[in-house]
């Protein structure tokens, strides 16, 4: 549903720039830190690293679009910070409805995931997979170890011993941590997508399955808290056409296009890991140009960017204070 469409029971929606969950910020997978909101990135692919300019949150000053959207909305429907959120319905006296959402942030398929700030604290890095870096690789790099013993590491006692077979729990604690600040229901969520397999394409890239699912805990909320008599702009609609409203249990997986598995990067969920959780697992990541590689590509190639680099230049506290990889790896 584009922003300001109105929904299935007549209203209007507003969506946040964090809509349905998709964050405009990139955490840090290893210890949920949030960088900055307006950053450059740098690239690290063998060349010299270029600058590059990210999205930005929405800020509390006012923004016109998102002021246009609330003064005919019946629901807002945001991952964006509270303060955020409230600054703009004050700013616009929106009677509207406020849907608090959780951001998609889940690293139990993708413990290897992580993400660099750079030193200077305006950006990340780039590197082959774009934001998203292994964290075996990177501290092999720091540390001036072959890329064939960074090769061996990716075997089932070392992935085990770092830490990554505890790696689910963990994220479902974080996810259960991000949905009690929302209004949707953590259970409601996970449950319905257990049975599907893989349901992210990297930490904080989910699957379709995983966004119609959160949608589906939206429509429960907007069916409570937003009257089917609500106008908006638009005029509350008939019984005839309510009746054309799908339910929201249509398969809706089935036939919405996934926009992130069709045009972003998709990291494998790793064999050892995968049989841990009952899934297929892979070698093989999908680059954001379509482009396929195995393991020992995109060590190399991610080796490659690396030594144009300074590691002055890059934040890689998170992966340094890990004790496992100090006690394992060294």
């Amino acid at each position: 549903m584009a922003s300001g469409e109105r929904c299935g029971h007549g209203g209007r929606l507003a969506f946040g720039a964090h809509a349905l969950g998709v964050p405009v910020g990139t955490p840090t997978a290893a210890r949920g830190e949030q960088l900055p909101d307006r950053r450059t990135h740098r690239r690290a692919r063998g060349d010299a690293a270029r600058p590059r300019r990210a999205a930005r949150h929405l800020e509390r000053r006012a923004n016109p679009r998102l002021d246009a959207m609330l003064a005919t909305a019946d629901a807002l429907v945001t991952s964006m910070p509270e303060p955020d959120v409230r600054a703009a319905i004050e700013r616009t006296a929106s009677p509207a409805a406020l849907i608090r959402v959780p951001q998609i942030n889940f690293r139990g398929f993708h413990p290897d995931i992580t993400h660099v700030p750079l030193a200077a604290g305006d950006g990340e890095l780039f590197g082959i997979a774009r934001a998203y870096h292994s964290r075996l690789v990177l501290w092999g790099w720091r540390r001036g170890v072959e890329r064939d013993r960074i090769l061996g590491w990716f075997e089932p006692d070392t992935l085990g011993a770092v830490g990554y077979g505890e790696a689910w729990n963990d994220a479902v604690e974080l996810m259960r941590q991000a949905t009690a600040e929302s209004d949707l229901d953590l259970g409601d969520w996970l449950l319905a997508l257990l049975g599907r397999g893989v349901f992210m394409h990297t930490d904080n890239h989910p699957r379709i399955d995983a966004i119609v699912q959160l949608a589906r805990g939206v429509a429960r909320v907007l069916a409570e808290r937003v009257p089917a008599e609500a106008s908006g702009a638009a005029g509350a609609i008939g019984p005839s056409e309510r009746r054309s409203v799908a339910p929201i249990d249509e398969p809706w997986e089935r036939v919405l296009t996934d926009g992130l598995g069709a045009t972003a990067e998709i990291w494998p969920v790793y064999p050892p890991i995968a049989a841990r959780l009952g899934v297929r697992g892979s070698w093989t990541w999908r680059l954001a140009d379509g482009s396929l590689i195995d393991l020992a590509q995109f060590v190399d190639a991610s080796l490659a960017g690396y030594r144009a680099l300074d590691p002055r230049d890059v934040r890689l506290d998170h992966i340094d204070g890990d004790e496992r990889f100090e006690r394992e790896l060294a």
